[in-house]
């Protein structure tokens, strides 16, 4: 028998027919079930314990014709192929046994076996392409609803995910939560200027929330340095800040429903003309969402005063950033609603016109007595 594939019904009034037919079907291989009574082939066909890959039947037949037998093998084994055989090279015959019966081939007597045996062998391999598709779709159809049931989740458990996020990466260290609060409020102006449809919008929020939670795999220190002297950066540590975007991809797709948002985040340190990291990609290779993401990570990012940086940014059009996401960015310029930056600064570096946005702590956790410890939470008044 053949692996894997249904046995084939075989329906000839003609009792010597069905004796050559059927022996010649098993020599290659196939499992037979045959009838010379029309009326008991239908019988099986209409028994839903039983399954058939081909229905082979002969056209000229009492009580059911072969056109007549297929409709109902259509209607009952909608997976089996249907094969039509006749003694009568009938064109006409033969165009309404496939326009009635959707015959899948048609056969005239006598046979040459070579050619019986590739009709057949298509014909079940066709039967076995249908019911794979038939079980794909439905599977999809299942997959689909379970989809919307995990997205309906997903937009109802958002918040409280993205705000555990936020509260993890600011308990890790408070310098690595207020960047990611300014870039989270950036892309934020970024998505109320029309740039996106609704579902990008989504993406690129979550991407905001979590595109920094790759770097809880570096050290503490690792960390601070890599924001305020990144030219400091050990080979290692730099390797491990590099790094970064593809630790918090793989995180997200462990997840699942966040893949998506793991392409932004991937490519979020990627750069217009090919410098970036961590794959070196370039122009249109850079997801859409990961170039407006790339540019408010270095805003938030970068330790220079707001109008050297607004320009900075702006001589970047089509070298580190696309002229788009500049664009977007002068928008949210000239509408006021940059987001403030919270520094770090030593005490020697506050300056008149500074507001303290909490408390001044010292990293030995006393009130500042070195000009050189630095404080916490500062806001620079030339941000604001």
């Amino acid at each position: 028998m053949v692996e894997d594939h249904k046995p084939i019904l075989l329906v000839d009034d003609a009792w010597e027919v069905v004796d050559v037919l059927e022996g010649q079907l098993r020599q290659l291989g196939y499992e037979v079930v045959s009838f010379t009574d029309s009326v008991a082939a239908v019988e099986a066909l209409q028994d839903e314990s039983r399954g058939f890959s081909c229905v082979l039947a002969d056209h000229d037949m009492p009580k059911l014709n072969g056109v007549e037998l297929l409709k109902i093998a259509k209607e009952k084994q909608p997976f089996a192929s249907r094969v039509m055989i006749s003694g009568q090279a009938d064109l006409g015959m033969a165009m309404s046994a496939i326009n009635e019966g959707s015959i899948f081939r048609f056969m005239v007597k006598p046979w040459d076996m070579e050619v019986l045996g590739t009709v057949i062998a298509q014909a079940v391999q066709r039967s076995a392409e249908t019911e794979e598709k038939h079980l794909m779709q439905a599977e999809l159809k299942s997959l689909n609803t379970d989809l919307k049931v995990a997205n309906d989740r997903l937009q109802l458990n958002l918040n409280q995910l993205t705000g555990f996020c936020e509260h993890l990466l600011v308990t890790f260290s408070p310098l690595l939560g207020e960047t990611t609060r300014v870039v989270i409020a950036l892309c934020e102006e970024f998505c109320r200027l029309g740039f996106f449809d609704e579902q990008e919008q989504k993406l690129l929020r979550i991407a905001a929330s979590f595109q920094n939670v790759g770097l809880m795999r570096a050290s503490r220190s690792t960390v601070k340095k890599s924001f305020l002297k990144p030219q400091q950066l050990t080979q290692e540590e730099e390797r491990v800040v590099q790094r970064h975007p593809g630790y918090a991809e793989t995180l997200l797709d462990f997840a699942g429903e966040l893949e998506p948002v793991s392409l932004i985040i991937r490519a979020h340190h990627e750069r217009w003309d090919g410098s970036g990291y961590p794959d070196g990609i370039s122009r249109d290779s850079i997801p859409r969402l990961a170039r407006f993401l790339s540019l408010a990570c270095y805003y938030a990012e970068c330790d220079i005063y707001r109008e050297a940086l607004v320009t900075k940014i702006n001589d970047s059009a089509g070298r580190a950033f696309s002229q788009e996401a500049v664009d977007a960015f002068n928008q949210v310029v000239r509408l006021g609603k940059l987001p403030r930056k919270i520094r770090e600064l030593r005490i020697d570096q506050l300056l008149s016109g500074m507001v303290l946005a909490g408390g001044v702590y010292t990293l030995v956790g006393g009130i500042a007595g070195s000009p050189w410890q630095r404080t916490y939470a500062v806001d620079g008044g030339a941000y604001s």
